[in-house]
């Protein structure tokens, strides 16, 4: 880019060069507009230049001339150079005129952006030789450049790798820091822009302040896969841009030779003869009247595909021939390009005109909510053209209606008139669709409401308070410009701004101007809404740059402007509108449904509006109830009617204003039972003015598969928080989410799927105190959810509502697809109840802790039943009607306890889940060897002795094997390591081998071969769970009573992966130190360990100079009950002397524990010192320390001679002169039966971070030498 911009300044000096051709240059051509002002005053000194903005440049956007008269383009180029053509007179005098007023400009250049055509120079009036200007022109096309006749061309070639990923970090935000395992996702994302500016600053932008690694990896997959929705950014700001190239090629043929070269390899060099050949075959180069003929018509399309930088050509050395590779945007971009038709009858026509009726009815209700804002806010009134195009929007869609009376009624051979009349009609529509764009706004100011106070609604609670103060203190800073307020819809985010914009109007240091932003958004429409607000006449220009100039400069003059900008639904950039923030900017506050908004336009502070709270909300309830005292009947059912609203302002003010002077008890009653029963009329209050303003949150989820995923929480019980990792593992049942290449994808995709839904404030994150994430659904919302899933299929949902009972035969309808009875306290289901739901898809029972049975005939009446949930219920046997229900593909019976019996699944072919985890049967159900398409298979804690050696041939789908032998001590429950090796598409395997010979043999294939990248191997009975280590580590090894050093063949006992993140180590006692145990070698990711009741172990690490990899990553060690333990290190008291060598010590002080963040040390009795003062020096991480019954531990802190050496009493007293600092961060200290412990360290020692520190049982401690905080329990 440097280059180019270097050679275009050297070409305006030289006299010789008049025009330069650089395809694809907008951005450069920017630069140029804007460059060096010293140069540019230096090199243009005309007068003139004071009428083209001081620079001697005219810019002008010349991407109408597809569509426009010469003499348009020559009344645009005039007016910039304020010359008056006339309008009278013909082109060509036109032209000469033109041409003689841009002679009199000296060195004047002319830069005509987005050229897709051949202009004529001289039919426009553009000189170019002589006397004549510069000309610059920016093209997709390098046909159209020659044609032109410039003399120059410069190629502007995507970015480097390296520049790539310049760029992404900047546009990502300047001071992120990615965490280990993100960064090499976002370089794989930054390269999959193969370097072009516009795709990696679309996808920064996307992933700004986007913590979730699995949204990462989510993005990742779905950009290797080209799957890429119309609504994402990518798709409209990235491929439609790139789409445009391929439109633009008017010749059918050439567009479907362009197409078909995405069908070959990402990145792949294509030879030219080849693909030629391709062409031939596929007919798209044919009818010539030779095979030479055919080739040089071949390499003529090749040629102008390359022209117009669609293909990208390349001189192949290695088969000296010219090869041609698609640009992966392109290709991925022409995925979404879809065939037309060349004929259209009646019917195609009228789907045609309803279309475009369909948009204009969308532009209508539109413009109708934006009025009925306005109004609601008393601060403007509907324009007089607005009223009249509503009128004849109204008038139009009665004739669409008569018109399709009309075509239903006639015979086809009468319909050429009706044809001629819905040609008409497509046009008018077309035409009001136009209008109602409406780029001056929709309504007119108030009489006297310009700076003036907005009437609200007073502000009630202490959270409130609190956003309001955190506002302040933004706008007040310089380093806060851009503030992000988001919440769900009518959680008073706009109450709380309308607050401080009136507040801002008293103040005397600030000026402010409130825009609502239109649903539709269009950046001409705010362009002019926002200078209206600062009595700014803006040009009706087409030209958008100019515009945001304009207005940038007026905001950049208006001294602590606040511009408050209300419910925003999409993001834009603000250079694109002209809103200037940041230094000498603006500030910017912005509302919002959606935190992905806030984060893309770049708001630097984000706050979210939460529920008022219960007392909060009653008090709001009570106020807009009246002030008048409930009667003590009354009162109870007021309070759970304002409880049922959920601390929503909008759902309680709307509730009180129906009950406002009700005092009949049974209305109130009537009211809480619709409100408990998710019963709204569609003429109720609540139904028209709350669920119309959520469902509209809804409505803008443009992915059906996201829409169904949020309808789908709603089957849970109200107030439910729903685990998110289990709430994907339902989607992938419901095949919600599915089509991925693997499971982790569509985990991945799951959980991406859910930050959608929490960051647009349809679901609520819950973050608990063990790190697991949950989700919840508002209540208001699941209502709204609720009603929206009953029109779209009929479901049946009585979950968590106390049931003792099933519900009726006669309440299951036919038609339901979904029931969802869960956690309720259904007890017995009769046995003559037998629901007849032919449709039904998703049956939920789970958490009925109290059902025992069921009836043989239960399912016999639901054959299209796919996904059963029994989980967590007491049945003892499941009824035999469960082995026709061909059509199951998920089957969920964990934590039945009691269930003994399961019948034959050998009729269940397309079962893809059967989760037997935590159940009480002892042996393999019959026939699921024939469960050839099983993908998730769980038998963690079940009785099961052992499981036929076919089984695992026939489950070749298998994706997910849990045999994790928790809670049942009996089982010994293992799985052989040959049988695993058939399972080719295993990605998770959690299970205990046979014995080491068996680990290592597997460790070794996978090491060659590939395999789960997620696994929990065992060694050796375990009688405790370790399947939480799967929620913290993706790969864990417990080894239990194994040998685990070298043989004295020289052989490995123990081959650990070398991607290791655990691992557990009990009783096994032929290791004097983790040295011992060759392959930890290679377990370069290793970041916890535990090493338990291991007898030979004598110190952690036999040297001070030992290399082990594991020392620099390692995070977290836990060493218990090793009775032989006399130091970490082996040898360390004399790498701690005066006598060590400069080298021992600086190895150990750069790499050994350097990343270590939690130590825990329990009953290693002759474990004396812990740590030396060398060895402190590295512990810069950690956090945690835990030392507890240890007998002979004298001091945490020491140094000695030798190993038998107590120094304790040879140390000089402490000095306050002597202080060191160590353990930085250091934030838990626990000291816990510590019989002979004296004292922490021999010298005074500083903890800044300490914040609790517990002693217990250490009767020898004293205060000389201790933390300033010893004796407290926090700090």
């Amino acid at each position: 880019m440097k280059e180019a911009d270097d050679f275009i300044w050297s070409n305006w000096i030289s006299k010789g060069q008049a025009k330069i051709e650089i395809p694809g240059a907008k951005k450069l051509l920017e630069r140029l507009e804007k460059g060096n002002q010293e140069f540019r005053k230096e090199l243009f000194h005309s007068s003139v230049c004071n009428h083209i903005d001081n620079q001697g440049i005219c810019f002008y956007d010349s991407s109408l001339l597809l569509s426009s008269l010469v003499d348009l383009v020559q009344g645009d180029i005039a007016k910039t150079i304020g010359l008056d053509l006339g309008n009278d007179d013909g082109e060509r005098r036109r032209a000469a005129k033109l041409a003689g007023g841009l002679r009199k400009l000296n060195n004047f250049v002319l830069i005509l952006d987005d050229v897709w055509q051949h202009i004529p120079l001289d039919r426009v009036g553009l000189p170019n030789s002589g006397n004549g200007c510069k000309l610059i022109i920016a093209s997709r096309s390098l046909e159209v450049c020659r044609k032109i006749g410039c003399e120059e061309y410069i190629k502007v070639e995507p970015v480097t790798e390296k520049e790539a990923w310049e760029l992404f970090s900047e546009k990502l935000g300047h001071d992120r820091t990615f965490a280990p395992q993100i960064e090499p996702i976002t370089k794989s994302l930054t390269k999959k822009c193969s370097g072009l500016p516009l795709g990696i600053i679309t996808m920064a932008g996307c992933m700004r302040d986007v913590e979730d690694i699995t949204e990462w990896n989510d993005t990742l997959e779905r950009m290797k896969g080209s799957i890429v929705e119309h609504d994402d950014d990518m798709g409209i700001e990235v491929f439609q841009v790139l789409k445009y190239s391929y439109d633009m090629l008017k010749d059918p043929t050439v567009q479907q030779c362009f197409l078909h070269c995405s069908l070959f390899p990402e990145d792949y060099k294509i030879p030219r003869e080849m693909l030629i050949e391709h062409f031939i075959d596929e007919r798209l180069v044919d009818g010539m009247r030779s095979r030479q003929a055919e080739l040089n018509r071949g390499h003529t399309i090749l040629n102008k595909l390359e022209n117009v930088c669609l293909l990208e050509g390349s001189l192949d050395t290695r088969r000296s021939g010219r090869a041609c590779s698609g640009m992966e945007y392109i290709e991925t971009a022409m995925s979404i390009v879809e065939g037309v038709t060349n004929y259209e009858g009646i019917d195609e026509k009228m789907k045609k005109l309803k279309r475009k009726l369909k948009h204009l009815r969308s532009r209508e209700e539109d413009v109708k909510e934006e009025l009925k804002h306005a109004e609601g806010l008393s601060l403007k009134k509907p324009r007089k053209v607005v009223e009249n195009w509503l009128k004849n929007v109204g008038n139009i869609k009665n004739q669409v209606e008569q018109m399709e009376q009309q075509i239903q009624e006639t015979r086809w051979f009468s319909h050429l008139p009706l044809e001629r009349k819905m040609g008409m009609l497509t046009e008018q529509v077309a035409e009001l669709d136009q209008q109602g764009q409406f780029p001056e706004g929709l309504t007119l100011e108030a009489h006297g409401s310009k700076h003036v106070k907005f009437i609200t609604t007073k502000l009630i609670g202490q959270t409130f308070q609190e956003h309001k103060d955190v506002i302040w203190e933004c706008l007040r800073s310089n380093n806060v410009s851009k503030i992000g307020i988001y919440g769900m819809g009518g959680v008073g985010k706009t109450t709380l701004l309308i607050d401080i914009h009136n507040e801002l109007l008293d103040h005397p240091n600030f000026s402010v101007s409130w825009v609502t932003a239109s649903q539709e958004f269009r950046i001409h429409k705010l362009q002019n809404d926002i200078a209206k607000t600062i009595k700014l006449e803006l040009e009706n220009d087409d030209d958008g740059r100019k515009r945001a100039a304009q207005l940038a400069w007026h905001l950049r003059n208006m001294n602590n402007f606040v511009l408050i900008l209300d419910d925003v639904w999409q993001h834009f950039p603000l250079d694109r509108v002209g809103i200037p923030t940041g230094g000498n900017g603006c500030k910017l506050i912005l509302t919002s449904r959606s935190l992905e908004v806030c984060r893309k336009i770049g708001c630097e502070e984000h706050i979210k509006v939460q529920p008022l709270s219960e007392k909060d909300a009653w008090e709001l309830f009570t106020e807009k109830l009246g002030h008048e005292t409930l009667s003590h009947e009354i009162e109870p059912i007021a309070k759970l009617l304002a409880k049922k609203c959920s601390g929503l302002p909008l759902g309680i003010i709307t509730m009180a204003g129906c009950m406002r002077e009700v005092e009949d008890i049974s209305e109130w009653s009537d009211a809480l039972g619709k409100m408990n029963e998710s019963v709204v009329e569609d003429d109720d209050d609540m139904s028209t003015e709350v669920f119309q303003v959520l469902k509209y949150s809804y409505d803008r989820l443009k992915d059906p598969k996201v829409k169904q995923c949020f309808l789908y929480c709603s089957l849970f019980p109200e107030d439910f928080e729903i685990e998110r990792e289990t709430l994907v593992e339902y989607f992938i049942d419901e095949r919600l989410v599915d089509g991925m290449r693997s499971r982790q994808a569509e985990l991945n995709r799951g959980l991406a799927i859910l930050n959608k839904l929490e960051n647009g404030c349809l679901l609520e994150g819950i973050v608990k105190a063990n790190g697991k994430k949950y989700v919840k659904m508002h209540d208001l919302v699941r209502s709204m959810a609720i009603k929206i899933a009953k029109v779209n299929s009929p479901i049946l949902v009585k979950a968590g509502e106390q049931l003792k009972e099933i519900p009726a035969e006669e309440k299951w309808s036919k038609d339901f697809i979904k029931v969802s009875l869960m956690e309720n306290n259904i007890s017995d289901i009769p046995d003559s109840v037998s629901p007849n739901c032919p449709k039904l898809s998703t049956l939920m029972l789970n958490h009925n802790h109290c059902l025992r049975s069921i009836p043989d005939c239960f399912f016999s009446y639901m054959p299209q039943l796919s996904v059963l949930d029994l989980s967590y219920t007491h049945i003892e046997n499941l009824p035999t009607s469960i082995s026709d229900l061909v059509n199951l593909t998920a089957l969920r019976l964990e934590g039945c306890m009691r269930l003994q019996h399961i019948p034959s699944l050998a009729n269940l072919k397309v079962l893809r889940r059967l989760n037997l985890s935590l159940t009480g049967i002892t042996e393999v159900p019959q026939g699921m060897e024939m469960l050839f398409n099983l993908r998730y298979l769980n038998l963690d804690g079940t009785g099961i002795k052992m499981i036929p050696d076919c089984i695992f041939a026939k489950l070749s789908c298998l994706q997910y094997l849990g045999i994790d032998n928790v809670i049942t001590i009996s089982s010994k429950l293992k799985v052989r390591g040959v049988e695993m090796v058939k399972l080719r598409k295993l990605e998770t395997l959690k299970g205990q081998l046979y014995d080491m010979e068996d680990f290592n043999a597997y460790v070794r294939w996978r090491e060659n071969n590939g395999g789960p990248n997620n696994y929990l191997l065992q060694v050796g009975q375990y009688f405790l769970s370790h399947s939480s280590l799967m929620k913290t580590y993706d790969r864990a090894v417990c080894l239990k009573e194994c040998k685990i050093s070298k043989s004295k063949g020289g052989e490995d006992s123990l081959v650990l992966p070398t991607d290791v993140q655990f691992l557990h180590i009990r009783k096994c006692n032929d290791a004097s130190s983790l040295c011992d145990i060759a392959s930890l070698n290679n377990a370069t990711q290793l970041r916890d360990c535990e090493i338990h009741i291991c007898e030979g172990m004598e110190n952690m690490v036999c040297c001070c100079s030992c290399s082990l990899p594991l020392l620099q990553s390692l995070q977290s060690l836990w060493l218990f009950g090793l009775s032989k333990l006399r130091a970490l290190i082996g040898g360390e008291i004399c790498c701690a002397s005066k006598s060590a060598s400069p080298s021992s010590k600086l190895l150990l002080q750069t790499a050994m524990f350097s990343s270590l963040t939690r130590l825990q040390i329990f009953d290693c009795p002759k474990l004396k010192r812990l740590f030396t003062p060398v060895l402190l020096s590295n512990l810069k991480h950690l956090e945690v320390l835990t030392v507890e019954k240890c007998e002979q531990m004298v001091e945490i802190i020491g140094e000695a001679l030798d190993e038998s050496d107590d120094c304790i009493n040879q140390q000089e007293p402490i000095s306050s002169t002597s202080i060191i600092l160590a353990l930085p961060k250091l934030s838990n200290l626990r000291l816990l039966c510590l019989p002979e412990l004296k004292r922490f360290c021999y010298k005074e020692i500083i903890f800044d971070s300490l914040v609790k520190i517990y002693t217990n049982s250490c009767p020898k401690l004293s205060f000389n030498g201790q933390p300033a905080h010893a004796y407290s329990s926090s700090c």
